[in-house]
């Protein structure tokens, strides 16, 4: 055909072909196979198709392969579905004791940050408590070196009062001795002015006599005169003997009543004496009881001088003590100071570190209940996959396989199939290893239940890894070379 010109329409001459007539039994085919695309359409996927019944064998095998795949696929998908609701449903509850769990987090830390804000201010007015105590101490020392001056002195003016206690003591003692020796003085003169004054008493019956006599003898001698008279000159010698012997009795008279005279002063002066003597006595009587009282006093006042001295020796002592303590205590108080600076510091640490705590809390808490809304989320969508697995009719078989499926993190399907049987059970192994240590990670077992599977999976995935590169190898696989870097890391 050349450029540019238009080609000329032929025209076709449709022949007539022959009226062909359909049999029943071809209709009654076709509307078995319609029948069967409609209940797949309507989601009846449990059906067993009668291949006799179609007239295009061809066709009711590929219906049947697509239905084959059809359940295959969905058998994956309910199973997945099963799986999907139960770790959806347990990882709404596992979010929701996150959210839980943060909430509680969160309010405990408040706690912790409102009891830690009052232990640090509780810290510091312990601290200049402390710093205030540590002063104190200090003037107790100051005052308690004061006190032990103080009482050096009184120990002074005690030994001093001691001394003196002792030195009236002594003298008291021998002014006692003297008043003793002045009293027994004192009672002899007495004694000798009793006798003195039975002397003058005995002189006074001495002289009463001479004076009786001597009365007598003037009156012989007057009537001795009296008779020398009346002899005349015969009598006048006798009148003179006897004018002599009257004149020696007025002497003697006068002399008696001199006598008597002198011994009635003796008297006299000895009764004054007497009584100054008893005076004196009484006197002495009562200086002796003084001194005595002094003596007493005395010894009273060295004993308490020495009971006192040694409680003053006592009370120094103690106050030294004291003072140790007081410099020991005032040493612990600095200790304690620091101590308490030191908490002090750690706790504002501390508070800053909970309050950074406190932020990722309120951080984790939004997260706990994002992870919970989307849990929801997650359980929502798997109701509306099971709501619509629910308008599909399914073998029974089918719906028992993902009745039976346990929840795993790993599971395997076709898509993990490598058409080499012995790497596939080999994968099958490793899958079960996984899904192991998943189920004790979720039941939070310990580490020492968990270590011997993942040494299980460690030695079971080298064994694995040497047959899978002997199989490529065997294969002549390309990329061997890169399997094997892979399998290193």
């Amino acid at each position: 055909m050349k450029s540019g010109t238009i080609p000329k329409k032929k025209t076709i001459v449709k022949k007539k072909s022959p009226v062909k007539t359909v049999s029943s039994k071809k209709v009654a085919d076709n509307n078995y196979i319609k029948s069967i695309i409609d209940e797949i359409a309507n989601g009846n996927l449990d059906i067993k198709i009668e291949k006799t019944k179609g007239s295009d064998p061809s066709l009711l095998k590929s219906i049947e392969h697509m239905l084959s795949r059809l359940n295959s696929s969905f058998r994956e998908i309910i199973i997945s579905s099963k799986l999907i609701d139960q770790s959806s449903s347990t990882m709404n509850g596992t979010a929701k004791a996150m959210r839980d769990n943060a909430i509680g987090i969160q309010q405990t830390i408040g706690g912790v940050i409102s009891s830690t804000e009052e232990m640090r201010q509780n810290m510091n007015t312990v601290s200049v408590s402390t710093e205030e105590l540590s002063a104190n101490m200090q003037s107790i020392a100051n005052a308690a070196q004061q006190s032990n001056e103080n009482i050096d002195s009184i120990r002074t003016s005690i030994n001093e009062l001691t001394s003196a206690s002792n030195e009236i003591a002594q003298n008291t003692a021998k002014a006692t001795t003297i008043s003793k020796h002045a009293m027994e003085n004192v009672t002899s003169a007495l004694s000798l002015v009793s006798e003195l004054n039975e002397a003058a008493q005995a002189i006074d019956i001495v002289t009463e006599s001479i004076s009786e006599i001597s009365d007598q003898t003037k009156l012989l001698a007057l009537n001795a005169t009296i008779e020398a008279a009346r002899a005349g000159e015969m009598g006048k010698g006798f009148a003179v003997v006897a004018r002599e012997v009257k004149d020696l009795a007025s002497q003697t008279n006068t002399a008696t009543k001199d006598i008597q005279s002198k011994v009635s002063v003796i008297h006299e002066v000895a009764r004054r004496t007497s009584e100054a003597i008893t005076i004196i006595n009484d006197v002495m009587h009562n200086v002796n009881e003084a001194i005595t009282s002094i003596a007493a006093a005395a010894e009273e006042q060295s004993v308490t001088a020495n009971c006192i001295a040694q409680n003053v020796a006592s009370t120094t002592e103690r106050i030294k003590e004291m003072g140790n303590s007081v410099s020991e205590g005032a040493l612990a108080v600095q200790d304690v100071s620091k101590t308490i600076h030191e908490a002090t510091m750690i706790t504002n640490s501390v508070a800053k570190e909970i309050s950074s705590l406190n932020h990722n809390a309120i951080s984790v808490k939004a997260d706990a209940v994002s992870s919970y809304a989307q849990a929801l989320e997650v359980s929502s969508q798997g109701s509306d996959i099971k709501r619509c697995l629910d308008l599909i009719r399914f073998p029974s078989t089918l719906q028992e396989d993902a009745d039976n499926i346990q929840s795993q993190l790993c599971r395997y399907t076709i898509d993990f199939d490598v058409m080499i049987e012995r790497m596939n059970d080999d994968h099958k192994k490793i899958f079960e290893y996984i899904n192991t240590c998943h189920k004790r990670i979720k039941e939070k077992s310990e580490n020492k239940d968990l270590l011997p599977v993942l040494t299980e999976l460690a030695d079971f995935t080298r064994g694995h890894f040497s047959r899978e590169e002997e199989a490529m190898a065997q294969g002549h696989y390309k990329d061997l070379d890169a399997q094997k870097r892979a399998h290193e890391k």
